[in-house]
């Protein structure tokens, strides 16, 4: 039997991948920026989104998907940043999301984290919600943060939904079951990093 971790399955030479989820605004690219979207480009990837978290990160990602070619932006509020948003944010997100020039073409990175709490959960459930209602006027597909608040994400989706611009489950963390709710909305799940872990 061959070990896949030593030996991992080629893609196609054509084949194009997607990354969906970047935090290119963050100070590690600072420098480099331009050398890492393009070693990324000379490996197959098409295409990047650039996530917001705030309206600080979407603001960049904006700026970022302006200097690229295969670079595409996302705005939202992090979960962790719930407590931090206001009206105003959230009416300059749709400002920046309704500009064609502006290359969004996701709502995200929103949704629940329960493992850190940095804000209350019912606050969290408050601005997730909130969002999800902006992606659909939006028409924007949404890209979720789910951690360690299966529950309640998937019962926030299911009451929000149908979803006609579709989702994503970002670093998807969940077991069979989950995965087939989430498929079942329509939405597409991404493989987190963990995969390469000794341990996965």
């Amino acid at each position: 039997m061959t070990n896949t971790k030593k030996n991992p399955p080629q893609l196609p030479p054509d084949a194009k991948l997607i990354d969906t989820h970047c935090h290119l605004d963050m100070a590690a690219y600072d420098l480099d920026l331009e050398a890492v979207v393009h070693a990324a480009a000379a490996l197959g990837v098409a295409q990047i989104i650039a996530i917001g978290i705030d309206w600080p990160s979407s603001a960049a990602a904006v700026k970022i998907a302006g200097r690229f070619q295969g670079v595409f932006a996302a705005v939202g509020i992090h979960p962790h940043q719930a407590a931090e948003a206001g009206d105003d944010d959230y009416a300059r997100l749709a400002a920046l999301a309704e500009k064609p020039e502006n290359k969004v073409v996701g709502y995200g990175e929103i949704g629940l984290d329960y493992a850190k709490n940095y804000a209350p959960r019912a606050l969290q459930i408050k601005e997730f919600t909130r969002q999800l209602g902006l992606a659909r006027e939006l028409q924007l597909p949404v890209i979720i943060h789910d951690r360690d608040a299966h529950d309640d994400t998937m019962r926030l989706l299911r009451e929000a939904a149908p979803f006609p611009a579709g989702g994503v489950m970002h670093c998807f963390s969940g077991d069979r079951e989950l995965a087939r709710q989430v498929l079942d909305l329509g939405f597409h799940i991404s493989i987190p990093g963990i995969v390469t872990f000794k341990n996965a």
